[in-house]
């Protein structure tokens, strides 16, 4: 082992003392406590690389996981690219938990499971449940959560907690017979693969001591993400011979709605057996706009203490800006990037509503803005979907997977009878040629037989030109096969109109690239881009994304919208390690940029009503930004709240502090005096509480 030559090399490459550090420590268990853009991924695959090329480690030693099937694919690709004899790393293993867990079921366990995808899934708990689709992925999402959190049938009390907070109260039923049916026809869903390999460890002991002789280093990115059966998954992996080198930062744990665990990594932390190096120097973003995100994130109580610092130039401050109502954010949002429409810029937003209302008016106003992200929300909406599945039925009349899916939710106008009427006369499986046999037969209900003629007047009508460049023709022709006759009448209506309208208006955009304009190049274009953002072009220089996607990321340039109260942190998010996560979320969005960074927030919602700014802005110096921010001031309080004023306790409360009220409110101190002040987020109104009241009913955040 020639570690001078490794060090050496590894100081040619530019590593810091750190980074460098954590590369060649194999003597402990590392915690690499890597804050944002301080090169998390470039430790990892060095650290595997040094172990394969001067370590003398052979690449079946050696297990890397990571979250997502992107992550684990950059990874092999940069180890290889280090590696001396890359050709020889086919034993190396960088996968992901699930399909680590995966490959252990089918190496060790005697059985063929089938594994249901997201769509047999859902498939699945609505043939249980007998449920709408709807219903089914709340369901879904339901049982997920649970298994996370090693929840199961048979802890009955924690299951009918789920149900009563879901609102599902068949839930327990419905999960007892979904296990069930799964054990019974050895299916697997993506939370077993975890829970199985984790049985096989703790079940079979030859198996178990195989896999503790077998890895020398296991090495797991993003540890704030891994909900507890994870965790104790890898405890039970690890053997007593084995390194575990964990990399995360518990900043940046963003997932607890899906059960991650951010103490996971605190609690390594505090191991005593483990040697925690920190990454705190981001090579991301500029001075600025990094005291900036510090601010945001130490106000957080609870966060292992680090120091965070770059070395890039100071750069533009952060800028803050209101906007009357949404319509003025998204225009003033597009006058900015108007000034450099070419720069590499993000549009970051707390949910998919929020952010994908710029579609539109990105693309009217010429603005080379890459939709691919927002394709799959967008066909979330019933309307929009059921328009889709119409386009793929004009382009082919003998989609089936279209039919079926077109005519979904229609019970009202074609029976299970019908349906099978229209397969039945279906000549060369054609079903609109069904529709019309079936019809002229006189073989359809009496209200499938009125919806059908002016259908097959609009198909018709929509077929003919559909490879011509968009029309109103061609939009009224579809708009009237996916609402019926009379839509231009019922004022009920007028909003979906308006949603086919804009969906179809993505035809004329930028999004068909070779400028085709048959609608078959339409309908696949849009299919790649639902497809996890596969369709990506790296010339498109705007992206529209929720700040969860976001992460992992970076921008020159980016906007985080509507930074208001109740949506940054969210309305729902009422417990301290809520908010808390809340906190982390506009941190982590904070830290995708590089070189600026606007925040805006609204004074009024889409509804007309009063909006204020997040209660994350409210202790930022406001030396850190430029712009302005509407603060809270003390105000003429009520009359009937005099109580008798006693000195506050300084230590208890200050200004700017957090608190839930005794009503459950949210509400920030604006005064400590001989009165404790505070105002409500959501109401706005003001309060005042003597040094008693305030210690009996306001509880700190």
């Amino acid at each position: 082992m020639d570690l001078t030559a490794g060090q050496q090399y590894l100081e040619s490459k530019g590593l810091n003392k750190n980074q460098m550090e954590a590369v060649m420590d194999f003597s402990h268990d590392l915690l690499i406590l890597s804050t944002a853009g301080s090169g998390k991924t470039r430790v990892i695959t060095e650290k595997i690389a040094f172990a394969l090329n001067y370590m003398g480690y052979k690449p079946s030693q050696i297990l890397a996981l990571t979250f997502t099937r992107k992550a684990a694919e950059e990874m092999c690709k940069r180890v290889k690219g280090l590696c001396k004899g890359s050709d020889n790393l086919d034993d190396l293993t960088i996968s992901t938990f699930h399909s680590y867990g995966m490959n252990l079921i089918e190496s060790f366990i005697p059985v063929e499971y089938e594994l249901l995808d997201d769509k047999d899934q859902l498939n699945f708990v609505q043939s249980i449940a007998n449920v709408k689709r709807r219903e089914a992925e709340d369901i879904a999402d339901l049982i997920s959560m649970a298994k996370d959190n090693e929840i199961f049938p048979w802890n009955s009390e924690e299951v009918r907690a789920i149900a009563e907070k879901a609102a599902i109260q068949n839930f327990p039923e419905i999960y007892e017979e979904y296990e069930r049916e799964l054990e019974k026809n050895n299916l697997l869903d993506f939370e077993d693969l975890i829970l199985k390999a984790m049985e096989l460890l703790d079940e079979n002991a030859k198996v178990r001591e195989k896999l503790h002789g077998k890895y020398r280093l296991i090495l797991v990115d993003e540890y704030q993400d891994t909900n507890s059966m994870q965790d104790k998954f890898l405890k039970k992996l690890k053997g007593p011979q084995c390194q575990l080198m964990i990399v995360g930062d518990d900043d940046q744990g963003i997932y607890g709605f899906r059960g991650a665990k951010v103490e996971n990594i605190r609690r390594y932390h505090l191991n005593k057996g483990v040697y925690t190096i920190p990454l705190g120097c981001n090579y991301r973003s500029n001075g600025a706009i990094l005291d900036f995100a510090k601010a945001i994130i130490e106000q957080s109580s609870d966060r292992i203490s680090k120091t965070i610092i770059t070395e890039n130039e100071y750069g533009e401050k952060p800028y803050i800006f209101s906007a009357h109502d949404p319509d003025e954010e998204i225009y003033s949002v597009i006058d900015i990037i108007m000034q450099d429409p070419q720069m590499d810029t993000a549009i970051l937003a707390r949910t998919n509503a929020k952010v994908n209302r710029f579609i539109y008016p990105l693309l009217e106003s010429n603005l080379d803005v890459d939709i691919s992200d927002s394709i799959s929300y967008l066909l979330r909406n019933d309307t929009i979907k059921k328009t889709f599945y119409g386009l793929q039925l004009l382009e082919n009349s003998k989609d089936e997977d279209a039919f079926g899916s077109f005519i979904n939710g229609m019970d009202d106008v074609i029976s299970d009878n019908d349906a099978e009427t229209i397969c039945m006369h279906a000549d060369d499986l054609d079903f609109i040629i069904g529709i019309e046999n079936a019809l002229r037969e006189g073989k359809l209900s009496a209200p499938c037989a009125s919806w059908a003629p002016y259908f097959l007047e609009c198909f018709n009508n929509a077929r003919k030109i559909k490879d011509k460049r968009h029309s109103y023709e061609f939009e009224n022709a579809v708009t009237g096969m996916v609402l019926g006759k009379g839509f231009l009448s019922d004022p009920k209506k007028s909003g979906k109109i308006g949603n086919i309208s804009d969906f179809l208006s993505l035809r004329k955009t930028c999004l068909v690239e070779s400028g085709s304009t048959k609608l078959r190049d339409f309908i696949s274009a849009l299919m790649l881009s639902s497809d996890d953002g596969k369709k990506r072009n790296a010339k498109k220089n705007i992206r529209l994304l929720t700040i969860h996607k976001a992460k992992g990321l970076e921008f020159d340039r980016v906007f985080i919208v509507d930074v208001n109260d109740d949506v940054l942190p969210l309305e729902k998010a009422e417990t301290k390690e809520e908010i808390e996560e809340e906190r982390r979320l506009f941190y982590v969005a904070a830290t995708r940029a590089k070189k600026l960074l606007y925040v805006s927030y609204v004074e009024e919602d889409s509804k007309g009503n009063e909006s204020i700014p997040s209660m994350f802005l409210q202790n930022i110096d406001p030396s850190l930004y430029n712009g302005s921010l509407d603060t809270y001031h003390d105000a003429d309080f009520s009359d009937d709240i005099s109580w008798a004023a006693e000195a506050p306790s300084s230590d208890y409360l200050k200004k700017g502090d957090i608190v839930i009220t005794e009503k459950g409110e949210r509400a920030i101190v604006t005064g400590v005096g001989s009165k404790i002040r505070i105002r409500v987020f959501s109401l706005g109104n003001e309060y005042a509480y003597d040094s008693d009241q305030a210690s009996r009913n306001l509880v700190k955040l």
